[in-house]
């Protein structure tokens, strides 16, 4: 499973000069399929944040949550099972059940945060952005801190 992160130089300009809030393309993969489909392009920090919420959420002691999209009926359901610390996703109007290790999942997350900074830094832009980038990922990393993950053990820097 992979959550995909990519810039569109087109929605990216538009950003840029103002005209437009921080689009970008954000999929999850898994299997071959993408969802909610190939090159689907959102408001990728603020659906970041919601995914971040729910994950915080089920950390906390929640067994559902629901990963939403902005736009479209698109989401994915989420089911935490503590005891094994997996998660078992379902993503609305596909009839599968992608299963992930809830630690793995948030690493996906935390690696999504990071590669959206890194593309606003190389291009020197996005303060406000990136200041809620670090948050994220201070929060992200803090989970897997309360459930004693070693983070450069666990490859998180």
């Amino acid at each position: 499973m992979n959550i995909k992160v990519k810039f569109d130089e087109r929605l990216l300009s538009k950003f840029i000069e103002g005209s437009s809030p921080l689009l970008f393309e954000i999929t999850w993969e898994h299997d071959r399929i993408e969802y909610p489909m190939k090159n689907w392009s959102d408001f990728g920090l603020v659906i970041l944040g919601w995914w971040i919420g729910i994950v915080i959420k089920l950390f906390k002691g929640e067994e559902r949550g629901e990963f939403l999209f902005m736009d479209g009926p698109y989401s994915v359901t989420a089911k935490y099972d503590r005891e094994i610390g997996e998660l078992e996703l379902s993503p609305k109007g596909l009839d599968v059940i992608w299963k992930v290790q809830y630690v793995d999942f948030v690493k996906m997350l935390i690696d999504a945060v990071k590669q959206v900074d890194g593309e606003l830094a190389k291009r020197g832009i996005g303060k406000k952005e990136r200041q809620a980038i670090e948050k994220y990922s201070a929060i992200l990393k803090g989970c897997l801190v309360e459930q004693k993950i070693d983070l450069p053990k666990a490859g998180i820097l």
